[in-house]
């Protein structure tokens, strides 16, 4: 969909030998061989993440309001709009796509929202919701695919 906003090449031979892997998966036959191995590896890696947002939590809250929201602004419901245009995009995007295509993108736009967010906050104080929108894209993206696998399941 987006192969065109990337690299333009009026060659068919040369655009058939190229192949762009943005993002990579592990391979699906070592996740079936090694089932039990990948779940335990999951569930430590959860389990890492789950304490070190306990107890390092409150300090990221407050570096991440401090950082992008000033002190000012209060939650004006226009900014709702931020929030609600990205979870319809990526839903769209990931039901029309693979998550696999997706997520290059939202990692592109996670990036970009978050120096602009930054900067706006900083010079300008103008709040735009960076990790309420950042968040949501990625529960979109999360949760369609996880639709898509129930259905497919």
């Amino acid at each position: 969909m987006f192969d065109h906003l990337l690299l333009r090449i009026s060659n068919p031979a040369l655009k058939k030998n190229l192949h762009f892997n943005y993002f990579t998966f592990p391979k699906m036959k070592f996740l079936k061989n090694n089932s039990v191995l990948s779940s335990l590896i999951i569930a430590v890696a959860i389990s890492v993440f789950t304490s070190a947002l306990w107890t390092y939590g409150d300090k990221l809250v407050l570096f991440m309001r401090e950082s992008f929201s000033p002190e000012q602004t209060k939650f004006a419901w226009w900014k709702l709009s931020f929030i609600v245009f990205a979870a319809i995009v990526f839903g769209l995007l990931t039901e029309i796509k693979s998550f696999k295509k997706v997520l290059p993108y939202a990692l592109i736009f996670s990036f970009v929202w978050l120096i602009v967010g930054f900067l706006l906050a900083k010079y300008k104080n103008i709040d735009l919701l960076v990790v309420p929108v950042i968040l949501t894209s990625f529960l979109t993206i999360t949760l369609v695919h996880l639709k898509k696998l129930w259905q497919i399941d």
